[in-house]
């Protein structure tokens, strides 16, 4: 090691590191071993390039591909390099000891231990990461839309749908990895900022070695600001960092906030080329351009290292900066979505939206065949229907009525295994289906849709199930029972939860 010496403080000498170089190269394969196994061979000496690697740290700091305790004990060192902490050896050697062990756990096929971690984590956050990932069965070609919604009445299974879909279910393989799938609910306060990012304040945690393992103690007075990605810029930082695979964001409840907002300018990238590129790109703002600087300086100082000696590691990156000033939907990403048309608290979606989308919807009785065998207990006395001619008999009142499709009652609205809880059916009935329909879909249509006349309050309609079951609604005739052998454990219905 080559030190310099800083005398410039008064009865101070700071020893400044200028080189580090070290000894080694020496194996097996190269030289002869003796009796005693001393290993012999040519001497080699390596230049440790420590300006180098300090530019590796940082750059790698924000790689969302990287492993988040990575990304941890990369950001302390980083912020020991910019000054702007002070180094603490027993924090610092406890982040160095955790960053060698836990990735010879998570990659133990392809990293053992030994080698260099920091080239180890470079590779790992370019392209060639495709290659040391390999997804077992995860296909290659979708062959579905990429911009999707899943629309329909509640209950009819939107969600399930886009699951199976997506991830398969019951053993069956869907159409991604899961682990490249995420997944965000809409509702009334979400916003551009946590759809697609900002600046936040951020605390740097500071652990406490007397506590235990799982507490963390946040240091006070150390708060700074960062860009904080939202889950659609990190489904599109994957997308374009690993180009092999499919990535999907799915959007439940899209129209419970007000979509136009939330997208913001990043709804033009939503119209797709035949090869299911975007159409038009959108400028980033500053601060979002600046976090996708870093991004592409990485992904591209992973794929293609030999041909940018010059500027792997230059804050001075024509290549990157170009790349980041825009964004572009790649191919390999998808977004699908759910929404109820004709729900309470939704928002109404411009026509100019609704074109970028693939609309498919579910029909009111898709999905009924599954729940073909269950029975449910009505009535006094007690007796057992199919739930689905049941469901299908109330929806009929419903539209006689002149109540909307949209807000019929889908084979689902009661969950298949509450419908199966025979002994608290009743209760879960009056819960769901009842108030649903008082206070909603037939909120204007009582007197069309519920048997007894005059002013009908919610306690005389539940009253009325109870005692007829389904002759409670309008021009229902009666169902015919189904013998399951069930009608002795299911209990008349003459309280509510055991309450008299």
């Amino acid at each position: 090691m080559w030190l310099d010496v800083d005398r410039s403080g008064v009865g101070v000498a700071a020893f400044i590191p200028r080189d580090f170089v070290f000894e080694g190269g020496l194996s097996k394969r190269q030289g002869v071993t003796t009796q005693r196994d001393t290993v012999t061979g040519d001497r080699q000496f390596f230049k440790l390039d420590y300006s180098r690697r300090i530019e590796d740290i940082i750059a790698l700091v924000d790689d969302a591909t990287l492993p988040s305790y990575a990304r941890n004990a990369l950001s302390y060192y980083r912020d020991i390099y910019l000054g702007i902490v002070d180094y603490e050896y027993e924090r610092g050697s406890k982040a160095v000891a955790d960053l060698m062990y836990d990735p010879s756990l998570d990659f133990c096929d392809i990293h053992s231990g030994y080698s260099d971690l920091l080239d180890f984590l470079v590779e790992l956050s370019g392209r060639e990461t495709d290659a040391l990932q390999v997804v077992e069965n995860a296909p290659r070609d979708v062959h579905q839309p990429r911009n999707i919604i899943y629309f329909g009445a509640p209950g009819t299974g939107k969600s399930y749908e886009l699951s199976k879909l997506a991830v398969g279910v019951d053993g069956e393989p869907g159409c991604f990895n899961k682990s490249n799938v995420t997944r965000v609910t809409f509702h009334p306060d979400y916003a551009y900022a946590q759809f697609v990012g900002c600046f936040k304040p951020f605390i740097e945690p500071e652990i406490d070695e007397e506590s235990p393992a799982s507490a963390i103690k946040y240091a006070p007075g150390r708060i700074e600001y960062k860009f904080v990605p939202g889950p659609f810029i990190n489904t599109y930082v994957a997308a374009i960092g690993h180009p092999d695979q499919n990535y999907l964001l799915i959007i439940e409840e899209i129209n419970r906030a007000n979509p136009a907002a939330v997208f913001g300018d990043v709804f033009q990238l939503l119209d797709r080329k035949e090869d299911g590129t975007s159409e038009y790109s959108v400028a980033t703002s500053e601060d979002l351009h600046w976090y996708m600087f870093r991004q592409w300086k990485s992904y591209l100082n992973g794929m293609k290292p030999g041909e940018r000696n010059g500027i792997l590691h230059s804050l001075d990156d024509p290549e990157a900066e170009k790349l980041a000033s825009s964004i572009s939907l790649p191919p390999n990403m998808y977004i699908w979505a759910t929404m109820n048309s004709a729900d309470q608290g939704v928002f109404p979606m411009d026509t100019a939206f609704k074109r970028r989308w693939d609309f498919r919807y579910m029909g009111i009785n898709d999905g009924s065949a599954k729940l073909s065998d269950i029975a449910v207990p009505v009535g006094k006395p007690v007796r057992m229907v199919s739930w689905d001619a049941l469901r299908r008999g109330i929806n009929e009142v419903l539209l006689d009525a002149g109540v909307n499709e949209d807000k019929l009652l889908g084979p689902f609205f009661i969950p298949p295994p509450r419908l199966r809880d025979t002994a608290h059916f009743t209760q879960i009935f009056m819960d769901k289906v009842l108030l649903y329909l008082f206070e909603d879909a037939a909120k204007t249509k009582k007197s069309k849709v519920f048997s007894i006349e005059g002013n009908l309050t919610y306690s005389d309609i539940c009253d009325d199930f109870k005692a007829r079951g389904e002759l409670a609604f309008k021009g229902m005739k009666e169902l015919a029972s189904v013998d399951d052998g069930k009608d002795e454990d299911v209990a008349e219905p003459d309280s509510i939860d055991g309450e008299v």
